[in-house]
């Protein structure tokens, strides 16, 4: 519990008024609360301070500009004015639960593509090596052992930082998570200090919130030259893929201003780099050349992205002093849900399921299967393109997918779209309608790609990867691309 006075000291507030939460979710709201409505991406918190009221909170922070009609409209509750709120927000809410980041190593993943992989590769290692961690990525959030589903990629401030202080209180020292350029630019990650920011690469995606690949990098770069160069931590430091032509830009930027930066590559143009690459279906093995060290890597995650991934892995561990083989070990045994995730049919035909829904994605996943695939066997696609969505890709989808032998054009998350007009969108872009189908039905459409599948054949299924749901209109319907998999290999 906190005087309201205390957190806004500059105001004229009763000092007997005392708040025990903050919260920007109306039904969570009481008379011991401090409601914040901030603007969100898709949700105006305004909108609620109506339910608000109505389950007896009279404290508010909100738009400075509306605070005279609000108050009008509610005469004895309190409206404080706000000129910038994403700012105000994480001043009072880290002051409210004590400045939990500077009690904890924050690790952050920005990029369009690797975030969730390196990430997941990260807590799992620290996990392995007997750390306890928080984590919030794309798939779930959990503190240690506590799991919550995940709303966004990056939970929204508040919530993310109850949660940090959950972890202060439970004794984690770790947190990892992956920062979306959504998270960036709505102030989700506002005013924390990071140990420790890593860029994996830069393509186009979210150009419908961003507008233009250029604004989408100055997102992403708010997490390294304001977040990270803000940062009070003493061994602060950022991990940038150096093979990215936006990562070279960054890696300048950094450079200027002073702030300590490691790069990593697969072309020899790093401080960590990859060489001696071998891949098959089993895996990959390299080695990192490192100063004057050789490193050999194992895992069984596939294709040159999980090199890059496991390479920016290794290199933020080796810098926070853990132990060279507790590392390789640790990398070496872990599993990414929904990540080029392997299942092979009774036949020999190899699934792979993939989060891929970006062109570059797509391309790298598919340049993956063609790297492992055997002399003579065909790679087969299949994917979709969401409703509501950059509308701009969906062409550039199919061009991406042209690099596999057979394409298989579903749905994905069509949400409010028609999904007819979607798959129209990706056909106009393909050069040829030689080996190309086009199947509405995500089910029907995995089917037909096994039942085209002869023995080692691989099909990616791209898209969905760990989801479990579809979206069609505003409802989610139960579906994974996974279990249908596993369901059309046990069929007799």
């Amino acid at each position: 519990m906190m005087p309201l006075k205390a957190l806004f000291p500059k105001f004229e507030i009763d000092s007997s008024i005392v708040i025990s939460s903050l919260e920007n979710d109306s039904r969570k709201a009481d008379k011991d609360s401090l409601f914040i409505a901030y603007i969100g991406f898709e949700v105006d918190v305004h909108n609620y301070i109506n339910d608000a009221y109505g389950r007896g909170c009279r404290n508010f922070l909100i738009d400075g500009e509306r605070t005279p009609a609000f108050q009008k409209n509610f005469p004895d509750a309190l409206f404080i004015p706000s000129d910038d709120l994403k700012m105000d927000m994480s001043k009072i809410a880290l002051q409210f639960y004590h400045y939990p980041d500077h009690s904890l190593i924050l690790i952050g993943i920005t990029g369009t593509n690797g975030k969730t992989t390196t990430a997941t590769l990260i807590n799992q290692s620290l996990r392995a090596m007997g750390e306890e961690t928080a984590f919030f990525g794309t798939v779930e959030w959990l503190v240690g052992d506590q799991s919550y589903e995940a709303q966004n990629t990056t939970p929204d401030f508040l919530t993310l930082i109850k949660l940090l202080h959950q972890a202060v209180k439970s004794n984690i020292r770790f947190v990892v998570m992956e920062v979306a350029s959504h998270a960036l630019s709505l102030g989700r990650v506002e005013g924390l200090n990071f140990d420790y920011a890593a860029f994996t690469n830069l393509t186009q995606d979210h150009l419908d919130y961003h507008g233009s690949l250029e604004e989408y990098f100055m997102a992403k770069s708010r997490l390294f030259v304001e977040l990270l160069a803000d940062s009070n931590k003493r061994n602060k430091r950022a991990f940038i893929n150096g093979d990215d032509p936006y990562g070279q830009r960054l890696l300048r930027v950094l450079g200027e201003r002073g702030i300590p930066s490691d790069s990593l590559s697969l072309e020899g143009k790093g401080l960590f780099n990859a060489r001696d690459i071998q891949l098959s279906t089993q895996g990959i093995q390299y080695t990192i050349s490192y100063h004057n060290k050789l490193i050999k890597v194992q895992s069984s995650l596939l294709g040159h992205i999980n090199v890059e991934n496991t390479i920016m892995a290794y290199a933020i561990l080796d810098k926070m002093g853990f132990d060279e083989n507790d590392i390789l070990k640790s990398i070496a045994q872990a599993v990414i849900p929904g990540r080029l995730q392997k299942i092979i049919a009774p036949n020999g035909v190899v699934f792979l399921v993939d989060y891929s829904h970006t062109p570059d994605a797509l391309v790298k996943a598919i340049d993956v299967v063609n790297s492992i695939i055997d002399e003579g066997k065909r790679s087969i696609v299949v994917f979709g393109a969401g409703g509501d969505r950059d509308k701009t890709k969906r062409p550039l989808m199919a061009k991406a997918s042209e690099k596999a032998d057979i394409v298989i054009v579903t749905s994905d998350n069509p949400r409010t779209e028609d999904p007819d007009t979607i798959i129209n969108d990706i056909m106009a872009g393909f050069t040829s309608s030689q080996n190309i189908y086009k199947e509405i039905d995500r089910r029907d459409a995995i089917t037909l790609a096994y039942e085209k599948a002869q023995k080692g054949d691989v099909i990616l299924v791209a898209g969905k990867g760990h989801e479990d749901y579809q979206i069609i209109g505003k409802t989610k319907f139960h579906f994974s691309d996974v279990e249908e998999i596993k369901k059309l290999c046990a069929a007799p």
